[in-house]
């Protein structure tokens, strides 16, 4: 099976395909076939008739998400590659229907059609630093990115990919983003030893933690027993 030339730094699991989807330091992502696709259309069914000129359907160019629910890849026993990526892909997240937002140190955000295996949009200079973290909000459609800076930014995770805010407060470089499903809010990790609540409507921090020792570097919403894992 081919694989990544370089080492793989982020993964993530596609219900709708039944895939995993790796990123590298190679600057690539790779689909991994792991259980049957939901909804797969028969082989050679990968839809391109109603494609545009940069691959992208046309079901999808109006306002609000893209409902391309139906059709899949071809289960060959191989890893399908996503190219686009100009530097190591540090993050990766699925949106459903299809579709997935990544991030890397070539400082863009890009979203992928994984009908067609193609870009559909990509956000150059994102962050004015290489990025390292994305999280999809499902309820609210949007994803939120971090970089080696201070602020979180948070993007339409549908046409037109727009910044729709920015989450300022922290007095060091963002280290790590949770989104709080049963709390509807965003959860930010910075190198200035806090952890901040956010109001995801204003953008306001609605609390401000201080952590001791270490600084915060990754964190766990644990949804099942509702708290926030912090190791």
């Amino acid at each position: 099976m081919v694989g990544h030339e370089g080492s793989i730094l982020c993964s993530a699991y596609s219900q709708d395909l039944g895939m995993l989807v790796t990123g590298s330091d190679d600057c690539t992502l790779r689909l991994w076939p792991v259980t049957e696709a939901v909804d797969s259309e028969p082989a050679g069914g990968i839809p391109g008739e109603h494609e545009d000129d940069h691959g992208e359907h046309e079901g999808g160019a109006s306002g609000g998400r893209r409902g391309s629910r139906g059709g899949g890849l071809e289960d060959d026993g191989e890893s399908l590659e996503l190219r686009g990526h100009e530097a190591r892909v540090t993050a990766v997240v699925d949106l459903g229907d299809h579709m997935l937002a990544s991030v890397s140190h070539d400082m863009t955000l890009r979203f992928w059609d994984l009908h067609t295996r193609h870009e559909m949009h990509c956000t150059h200079r994102a962050h004015d630093h290489p990025i390292h973290s994305v999280e999809h909000a499902d309820a609210r459609e949007e994803v939120a990115t971090a970089a080696a800076d201070p602020v979180v930014k948070v993007w339409a995770a549908f046409k037109p990919f727009a910044l729709k805010g920015v989450l300022a407060g922290h007095h060091g470089n963002v280290t790590a983003v949770k989104w709080c499903e049963w709390r509807m809010l965003w959860i930010t990790a910075a190198d200035d030893h806090t952890i901040r609540l956010w109001n995801p409507d204003t953008g306001e921090t609605l609390r401000c933690l201080s952590m001791r020792g270490e600084a915060v570097t990754t964190m766990i919403v644990d949804a099942v027993n509702r708290c926030l894992v912090v190791p």
